[in-house]
């Protein structure tokens, strides 16, 4: 199984600043799903969530954290002969709440739901 981090920064005019929240993703199932002559076809299956989803962070004057979770799978055409990457389609679902604590921007806090489709399209021309 293999293991990884995707960190999502907050960006405050120059420089970026502040790593504000990491998702963690394992991979949980990787395989050859198709050989053909001039490529190979390689499957990921991965499972996605928020490290940490008790803890706050400042961002914009206020307090907010994520609980989220889903899953990525992807599909990346490799070149048989060369190894690199002919094509590359990775779509995440993810959904889960966000939590802001009652501030002055935002009086009352706010709890929203929230669930989002991501698909990322690669090709190498």
């Amino acid at each position: 199984m293999r293991t990884g981090y995707i960190i999502v920064s907050k960006m405050n005019n120059h420089p970026p600043t502040n790593i504000t929240q990491i998702i963690f993703f394992s991979v949980s199932s990787l395989t050859f799903s198709y050989i053909q002559k001039s490529y190979y076809t390689i499957r990921g299956v991965s499972d996605m969530k928020t490290v940490d989803s008790d803890t706050y962070f400042e961002t914009n004057g206020m307090s907010i954290k994520y609980d989220l979770a889903g899953s990525m799978v992807s599909e990346i055409k490799v070149n048989s002969q060369t190894g690199w990457v002919n094509e590359s389609v990775i779509e995440q679902k993810m959904s889960g709440t966000a939590y802001i604590l009652d501030s002055p921007k935002m009086p009352g806090g706010l709890e929203m739901p929230m669930s989002f489709t991501t698909t990322i399209a690669v090709t190498g021309k």
